[in-house]
This record gives C-alpha cells, sequence and structure tokens, in this order.
C-alpha cells in the first residue's frame, strides 16, 4: 500500500511570489499532489491562461501532479459566477495543462460534453467529482448515479467504455454516523477490482476514520493539510503520516 496525499492549496491572489513561496513550503513535505483551489479568490478577471500556466510551472514534477480546480458553489466553492464565466475558467485550467482537472458530474449536460471535449483534445486527464456537505448515500444509490453518468459519458460524448477507465471519479461524503465510513470504503474496494480510479471518502470529524483508511482499500490519494484546510474533517499531513506509520506500519 502507498500512501497518496493530497494537499490542496487556496488561491486567494495573483501574487505570483506568495505562490511560489507557499508552494516551495508545501512541496518540503513532498506531497503526491497539489490541487490549487481556484474559487477562492476574488477576482475571476486574474485567473488568466498565463497565471494558470505558471502555477502549475512551479509545482509540477515528476513526483508531484497537479490539480486544478474551480468548485461550484453548490459543492463548497468559495465563489458563486454564471455557467458562461465558469466554462471560461475551465477551458484556461485545460490550456494550463494540468495533470488533472477537477469538475462536478453534477455540471449541466452540455458543460460537461464541452469541457471533455477540449479535455480529451489536449490530453488533460479529468477526475469527475461529487460532493455530499449533508449525508451519506447508500452504496446502491452511489453505484447507480455512477452507472448513470458513465452512460451519459458514452452516448454524450461517443467514446468507448475504455476511456472511461481514463478519467477518475471523486465521491465525497458527510458521515452522521461512524458506519457511513464503510460506504467509501465498500465503494474504493468496489471500483479497485474494476480498475477504476477513485477518490473518496467521508468528511467530518466522524468521517475522519475513511479519510485518514481510504487508501488501504484502493483510493487512489487522500487530502491532508498544510495550513488551511478546505473541508470539514480535513487533518494535517503531518497527522495523516502519522496514523499510517502506527496502523500500517508505512
Amino acid at each position: 500500500m502507498t500512501l497518496n496525499i493530497c494537499v490542496p492549496i487556496q488561491i486567494k491572489s495573483n501574487n505570483l511570489e506568495d505562490i511560489r513561496s507557499h508552494i516551495e513550503c508545501v512541496k518540503k513535505y513532498k506531497p503526491n499532489y497539489i490541487e490549487f483551489r481556484l474559487d477562492y479568490i476574488n477576482n475571476i478577471s486574474l485567473l488568466s491562461e498565463d497565471f494558470l500556466k505558471e502555477i502549475v510551472k512551479l509545482s509540477q514534477d515528476k513526483k508531484t501532479r497537479v490539480i486544478l480546480t474551480y468548485r461550484t458553489h453548490s459543492e463548497g466553492g468559495q465563489a458563486e459566477i454564471n455557467e458562461k464565466d465558469r466554462l471560461g475558467i475551465v477551458k484556461k485550467m485545460i490550456i494550463a495543462f494540468p495533470d488533472y482537472i477537477d469538475l462536478e458530474m453534477r455540471s449541466s449536460n452540455d458543460f460537461i460534453t464541452d469541457v471533455v471535449s477540449l479535455a480529451l483534445q489536449k490530453s488533460v486527464k479529468m477526475i469527475f467529482s461529487y460532493h455530499d456537505f449533508v449525508r451519506t448515500p447508500p452504496l446502491e444509490e452511489i453505484t447507480r448515479f455512477l452507472a448513470d453518468f458513465d452512460s451519459k459519458l458514452l452516448n454524450k460524448l461517443s467514446i468507448n467504455a475504455n476511456t472511461i477507465n481514463y478519467f477518475p471519479v471523486k465521491f465525497i461524503f458527510t458521515a452522521q454516523h461512524f458506519l457511513d465510513n464503510l460506504v467509501p470504503i465498500k465503494l474504493a474496494q468496489e471500483l479497485s477490482k474494476l480498475q477504476r480510479d477513485v477518490i473518496t471518502f467521508c468528511m467530518g470529524e466522524l468521517g475522519i476514520f475513511s479519510r485518514v483508511s481510504c487508501v488501504k482499500y484502493g483510493a487512489l490519494f487522500t487530502f491532508a493539510s498544510i495550513g488551511d484546510k478546505t473541508a470539514p474533517g480535513q487533518i494535517s499531513l503531518k497527522q495523516m503520516r502519522e496514523v499510517h506509520r502506527v496502523l500500517y506500519n508505512i
């Protein structure tokens, strides 16, 4: 088992010196992935192609993969903008050539079609994400949702089933009870058997068990913070590694 960790970075300005300093600090901890949360910036006009390319260039290397995310407000994003502006930002994100773009599964069909078509053209991978800040749905509900989503991709984009596996999926829930942790763990087990990359765990204090254990059961990576947290129940990278050292001897 490999403990792959993604560290989120909140982008609040286009001051490259500050961002470079933050990236250098994060990279000292040797995370496997860095996610730039672009929805934290107040002025979307600052998210130019050149700026996005620069932050990818500053952080991307053979050991560190880069994810660009502009999270929608309905799924925990900090800014609320119209669909046209969001589409423009996401297209700029793709042209910056990160390793991954994170896109919500519940985006409109036309939005997904436009974005995925460009991503395939530019050979940029997508992470299709689903966030529930209220509950943890039953496993059967999630597997049905994913099957319907995959079918929509196949039909709308005329891609084959093998291409579907090119796109990792991300299911993040909120634990209301400790046993809710079993849902993402079971989901990770099922999808890893199908060789489908998945990121999945529960948020909140009650979800910490799945957050620290998901990679043991097949999840691609988990999230941990260095400084500011971007989700409830997120623990520090140092704490995450200590838990894995004690529990799993890695």
